[in-house]
């Protein structure tokens, strides 16, 4: 059964991006705002408030790889960490 992870934004009428994790390549650590979800063959670039880019890669890789929890797991923001737009999304 597919997995999925939810990334959430705090912008009014701006929806949580889900990804299923099978087809996620890799998350990786940008800038200390800024971190990347390679996936179909984009990359999805997020920006966090706070410099929590390298701690939201810890949240959202934790969430991926969790064993147990509902089929779209939304990964736990480290505090004061906030995404409030979607992401910039290129091809790779």
């Amino acid at each position: 059964m597919a997995k999925y992870i939810s990334i959430p934004t705090t912008s009014a009428g701006i929806p949580s991006v889900t990804f299923n994790t099978d087809v996620i390549n890799t998350v990786a650590y940008i800038t200390t705002t800024t971190f990347g979800i390679y996936a179909h063959g984009k990359l999805y670039t997020f920006t966090t408030s706070a410099d929590g880019a390298a701690d939201t890669v810890v949240a959202v890789n934790k969430a991926i790889v969790s064993p147990v929890g509902p089929i779209v797991n939304q990964p736990t923001m480290p505090p004061g960490v906030t995404i409030a737009n979607p992401p910039v999304v290129t091809s790779y």
